[in-house]
């Protein structure tokens, strides 16, 4: 009897330790949006500065206790019957020099005077790995592919990357590194490797993007992005204020690629339910505008908001007719 319940437990150990990974691996289960909301920032203050680790928590308390009731004080009387006036003293009178003395409390100014910056508004999205089906078409062959978007930041420094895989075609790498800003992506430096590395590098304070190929370095405008974190921040824009981007909306946004900077001007062509790998999902369209006749890349993208706006689908199709497809086929944890 003895030997049969340990059996038993044992089993549902194992059954508990297996079925987690399942889950994750599946990556169908995670079905609430992902989005991180940068804390408000505030004006510095004294008590920003660094504390010393192992300080005495204690004494610092006793000392931020007398200083809210010298603050208090007044408010703290007893509701009783008012006091008369106490007659002051002739030389007790008021002065400059007497109000400006560091014994005169009631002259500091109270801590409420501390001006306190707006909130931010910029919503990123959570760390996450999403994985796509891929289908293409190249100089007139079809192929498919699989395609994994890597996102991860941690409030201040971001990455993404995003791998193509393809059967007998090999992989190619593209990475996006910079900064998380209360305007959203700051984009720092830019790659693209598949069978050598080329990059980009984005100076925002000196105003230049300077590119390994050898291209004359191009001016930056502010809040530029680069082909990859360009659909991260289109996807904060949209979670920030969805209410801005109705159906008919543009946007423009400078995008830096590997040998010049461009503007891409996407108008907003309204809620679409797509069927995908992944299963029925509603996302915004966004479509860049191109002249007719015009040599440029065509991107078409849609957002889901029940997944934090991320991109759901993303085509991109060149002049000459080959494009590639990403069609969202699962989530997983970064």
């Amino acid at each position: 009897m003895l030997c049969a319940l340990l059996a038993v437990v044992l089993h549902l150990l194992v059954v508990a330790s297996i079925r987690p990974r399942l889950g994750f691996e599946e990556g169908r289960l995670i079905a609430r949006p992902l989005v991180y909301s940068l804390p408000p920032v505030k004006a510095p203050r004294a008590s920003d500065a660094p504390r010393v680790p192992n300080a005495a928590p204690r004494q610092q308390r006793a000392v931020e206790s007398s200083v809210r009731s010298a603050l208090t004080r007044p408010s703290a009387e007893p509701q009783g019957e008012p006091q008369p006036p106490q007659p002051e003293p002739p030389a007790a009178t008021p002065t400059p020099e007497a109000s400006s003395s560091p014994s005169a409390p009631a002259e500091s100014p109270p801590v409420a005077s501390v001006p306190q910056a707006p909130p931010v508004h910029a919503l990123i999205p959570g760390s996450l790995r999403l994985k796509y089906d891929i289908l293409g078409e190249a100089r007139g062959v079809t192929y498919h592919a699989d395609g994994e978007l890597l996102w991860t930041h941690d409030g201040r420094d971001y990455e993404a990357r995003l791998e193509v895989k393809a059967f007998l075609l090999g992989s190619r790498v593209q990475t996006s590194r910079g900064l998380i800003t209360p305007e959203g992506l700051e984009p720092l430096r830019f790659a693209d490797r598949a069978r050598r590395e080329r990059s980009v590098e984005l100076d925002h304070g000196g105003g230049w993007a300077r590119f390994s190929e050898g291209a004359a370095a191009a001016p930056l405008r502010a809040g530029a992005q680069d082909p990859l974190s360009i659909f991260i921040q289109l996807a904060s824009l949209l979670a920030s204020d969805p209410d801005r981007y109705r159906p008919g909306s543009e946007l423009e946004l400078q995008t830096v690629g590997l040998r010049d900077a461009k503007l891409w001007r996407f108008i907003v062509e309204g809620p679409q339910t797509l069927n995908l790998p992944i299963g029925e999902v509603v996302a915004q369209k966004l479509t860049r505008q191109v002249a007719p006749g015009q040599d440029e890349l065509r991107v078409e993208v849609w957002f889901a908001p029940s997944f934090g706006w991320l991109p759901a689908r993303l085509r991109l199709s060149q002049p000459n007719g080959d494009y590639i497809d990403q069609q969202w086929r699962g989530t997983a944890p970064p």
